[in-house]
């Protein structure tokens, strides 16, 4: 089984790109509608009291901030 994007217009079906397929195969249609996505509010997060203790002792010596924070999570 393979699943194939397509478009319908006036009664006829174009696919976005060829099947795998080389042989005669039944197939199955199915019409959907795509939804309009509402844009995701994005959620912000503080520091836990582990990660601000750890960038705490690095803000007074001047680190570079990219590079800690970067360390920090990972």
């Amino acid at each position: 089984m393979e699943t194939i994007p397509g478009k319908y217009k006036n009664g006829r079906i174009k696919l976005l790109r060829k099947p795998r397929l080389r042989r005669e195969v039944d197939v199955t249609v199915i019409f959907h509608k795509p939804q309009k996505r509402k844009p995701q509010k994005k959620k912000l997060r503080g520091l836990t009291q582990a990660e601000f203790q750890k960038l705490k002792g690095i803000i007074p010596l001047g680190g570079n901030a990219m590079e800690d924070t970067e360390r920090l999570y990972s």
